[in-house]
């Protein structure tokens, strides 16, 4: 369980009719933690409805608000533009709906039906001295019961949203843009999707987005692959990832708010960005109102786990705030009996917030040794399923990481209409891979040799990374302009350095793989140098009349890259514009339209022979669908039809080492379905398809993906008397016909994952049981390029894990 608890009380009261608030069972002394409600916030809150205005009050003024679901229910909220209060916001968005704002003893603030007071805002003094057990009974018709439901501030914060529903996002616009007017297809899963799926990795959480498969490789962890394109880019609060990409599926996630995932090149985003699409962890961040949960795991293969996650304010006036997130996990084997996973992971933040400025500087350390991932090899058309359960090489066999990071955020609002913004980050890693690994099988059925290359690598890689950008938001009548400009920089250097010590074998592997010597050497080794600097220059502009939001981007890149090997090798320099443009158009009140053309571009730094260098990568994306809202906002639907293509890939020079041919490139086309939200009472889902037709211009570029695949992840909370507190939850994971190989010479069947969740909370516990590979089926990997190398999903695993929140 990897998320904190106050969300899953806040979703479970939201469903209830509400009246008393027991305060005493969850906070202390809730009137010590008020809110100070003379600090003004800027709000650009569009029209909605009043239940997601009063969230993005609490979540952006940083006080809790209590309200009933079924009160503000049909119920509208004008557009909040401009300088407030938060209690001022609250008055603003009640304005004509028949509901009032009140103010509790311990400092709370409710939402209930209008007693009739005529001082209209000042309402909320009604019920200010007295104690809340009693305002009801001072205000007949008031509709308070027995228990308030709280909407926490930590839960909105960490998940962005409510429920399985994340109702805004940063990373497509840079601004906290409500994903339903952004004409582009995003997916965000947030933090009580994490927790209730008691997800461990990224890699875990990505596999409930449409378009993203998991690419397990055998020495660099986990990829992603998004819209078929594999090794798409992975952001940390919006700065690129320095390290390599195997990296970000190291990261627990206990330390994680939300995963957002972009589709499309993506270039106003992330500069030289492949075309599939970005993934962009958001961390989570301090916060004012205090919350601490301490969490303690047991697993499968010996696995324990133990984390802290701790935050609140350090003073009086509660601008200065921190955040204090620790876990530590290991295992003690895998099931192809190498040695067990050990991760660290360490993340101190601090806050400054005021009214006008929000800095927030960070600093996170990951130490983490993964072992060589469980695999099999495909003979005879298939992939062998009877395959040794030793390691192919040393049970020490692994991929392991050292990263320090220090990031920092600063915001500034001048006024209401003009913010600066500024983010940095210093990244110092090192990471080794020393390991026997399969690369090639040699004929011989049914006792094939497997060709097998030993590594023992090390690289160690430092650099910088910056986005700074103005943004002005201005309203013209009905006609509102959200106008961004800014640039962004990277500087990156990598010595990666190579043992001579290691080398080649042939093994058998019918009958076992064999033995095979040590992968981790003494050297000597071979070194280079590699990096590459990025500047970026950028202009965005969003439009929204009544119905119509418009958004549209240019960016111009410039791209410097050291040479690859050879010191007499020209240093590239490729220069880019990429525009995208994006339009989306309210139907109805439940249903959008929206499309958009986006374009981008990838550097390369490889030669031809004898002087040249290949062109870079130029790709592009056409996308349209609608955006789906059922049951007051309750449950949330998006499709998208899409064609991407790239030109300009490469294939290595058969007759000149080190050198590269062109080739044409690839196109793919699909369509997506995402839904999140709740159907039904007490029932909350999350799911996806994806059709993808991959169309490659040249056969040696190959890989193949499947056709279809699918998920879907439900649970019901029961709210009786007796299972309350209890939830289930069930995961359908899909994954259609697919090949490895150029030839189609191994083909992998369709397979269906199930997982079963079942979680408990009782005041300030929770339990949490998770299986995954409920019924223990033979499962693979997708995006294999070789049938000597075929990923193995997990086998039957379980995890429990509990949490005290205090």
């Amino acid at each position: 369980m990897n998320e904190i608890k106050k969300g899953v009380s806040a979703r479970t009261a939201l469903r209830r009719t509400a009246a008393a608030w027991a305060v005493a069972q969850m906070f202390v002394s809730l009137g010590a933690y008020a809110q100070d409600s003379t600090v003004r916030h800027a709000f650009h809150l569009p029209a909605g409805t009043l239940e997601s205005t009063l969230l993005k009050i609490a979540q952006e003024g940083g006080q809790d608000i209590s309200f009933d679901t079924a009160t503000v229910a049909q119920l509208k909220s004008v557009p909040i533009e401009g300088t407030y209060t938060t209690d001022e916001a609250i008055d603003r968005a009640l304005a004509g709906s028949g509901l009032e704002r009140v103010t509790t003893a311990s400092g709370a603030v409710a939402i209930r039906k209008s007693s009739g007071n005529a001082n209209g805002a000042k309402a909320g003094a009604v019920a200010a001295g007295a104690p809340a057990a009693n305002a009801s009974a001072a205000e007949p018709g008031t509709d308070v019961v027995t228990e308030l439901p709280l909407v926490s501030v930590q839960a909105q914060r960490d998940s962005q949203g409510n429920g399985y529903i994340s109702d805004n996002s940063t990373t497509a616009t840079r601004t906290d843009t409500p994903v339903s007017e952004t004409p582009q297809s995003i997916t965000v899963l947030n933090s009580e999707l994490i927790q209730q799926q008691n997800a461990q990795t990224i890699s875990e959480v990505v596999r409930n987005a449409s378009g993203v498969q998991v690419q397990t490789t055998p020495f660099a962890g986990d990829q992603y692959t998004i819209r078929g394109y594999a090794g798409s880019n992975v952001l940390s609060n919006g700065l690129p990832q320095i390290t390599s990409e195997g990296a970000s599926s190291l990261m627990p996630t206990i330390g994680v708010a939300s995963v957002e995932i972009l589709k499309g090149p993506s270039a106003i985003l992330a500069g030289t960005a492949e075309p599939g699409g970005v993934v962009n962890i958001v961390k989570k961040t301090p916060d004012a109102d205090p919350f601490h949960e301490v969490q303690l795991g047991v697993g499968s293969f010996g696995e324990l786990m133990a984390a802290i996650d701790s935050t609140g304010a350090l003073t009086d006036d509660k601008k200065l705030q921190y955040r204090l997130i620790m876990s530590v996990d290991g295992a003690s084997t895998t099931d192809m009996g190498y040695d067990g996973k050990k991760n660290f992971y360490f993340s101190p933040s601090i806050r400054w917030k005021d009214a006008d400025n929000d800095f927030i500087l960070n600093y996170t350390r990951t130490v983490a040794t993964m072992p060589f991932p469980s695999f099999t090899y495909g003979a005879n058309g298939s992939p062998v399923r009877d395959i040794p359960d030793s390691p192919i090489g040393n049970a020490s066999d692994h991929f392991g990481l050292q990263e320090d990071d220090l990031t920092y955020t600063f915001e500034h609002d001048f006024d209401s209409h003009l913010s600066f913004t500024s983010k940095g980050q210093y990244t110092h890693a090192r990471d080794e891979q020393q390991a026997w690994g399969p690369v090639a099988l040699l004929d011989g059925a049914p006792n094939y040799d497997a060709v097998l290359l030993g590594y023992d690598t090390h690289q160690v890689t430092s650099g910088w990374a910056f986005d700074n950008y103005l943004t002005a938001k201005y309203s013209f009548g009905k006609l509102k302009s959200v106008t961004m400009a800014g640039f962004d920089y990277v500087d990156s250097r990598t010595e990666q350095y190579q043992s001579e010590s290691t080398g080649i074998m042939v093994v058998g592997v019918g009958d076992g793989w064999g033995t095979a010597p040590n992968a981790q050497t003494d050297g000597p080794y071979d070194g280079y140098t590699i990096g590459y600097q990025e500047f970026g220059g950028f202009i965005q502009q969003q439009f929204e009349y009544e119905r119509l939001h418009i958004l549209a981007s240019i960016r111009a890149s410039s791209y410097w890259a050291m040479p690859t090997f050879s010191t007499d090798a020209p240093s590239p320099h490729e220069t880019a514009y990429t525009p995208n443009v994006g339009v989306l158009y309210d139907l109805t009140d439940w249903v959008s339209a929206y499309a958009n053309y986006m374009r981008g571009f990838y550097p390369s730094t490889l030669l031809t022979y004898p002087d040249g260098q290949l062109p870079p990568q130029q790709s592009k994306q056409i996308e349209a669908g609608f955006k789906f809202h059922f049951f007051d906002d309750k449950l949330q639907v998006t499709t998208s039809a899409f064609r991407q293509s790239y030109t300009n890939a490469y294939i290595s020079d058969p007759e000149h080492y080190d050198y590269y041919l062109a080739v044409p490139g690839m196109t793919n086309r699909g369509f997506e379905i995402d839904v999140s939200g709740s159907p039904l009472r007490n029932v909350n889902m999350v799911g996806s398809y994806t059709y993808l037709d991959s169309n490659h211009a040249n056969m040696v570029t190959q890989f193949w993906l499947p056709h279809h695949t699918a998920s879907l992840w439900t649970t019901y909370n029961f709210d009786t008397e007796l299972l309350h507190g209890l939830g289930v939850g069930v995961g359908l994971f899909y994954t259609g016909r697919y090949y490895v190989g150029d030839d189609k010479a191994v083909a992998i069947g369709s397979q269906v994952e199930t997982d079963l969740g079942v979680f408990y909370k009782r005041k300030q516990y929770t339990l949490n049981l998770s299986v995954k590979n409920l019924f223990n089926r033979y499962l693979y990997g997708t995006g294999a390029t070789d049938p000597s190398f075929i990923p193995l999903g997990p086998s039957r695993t379980v995890m429990l894990t509990g949490a005290y929140d205090f």
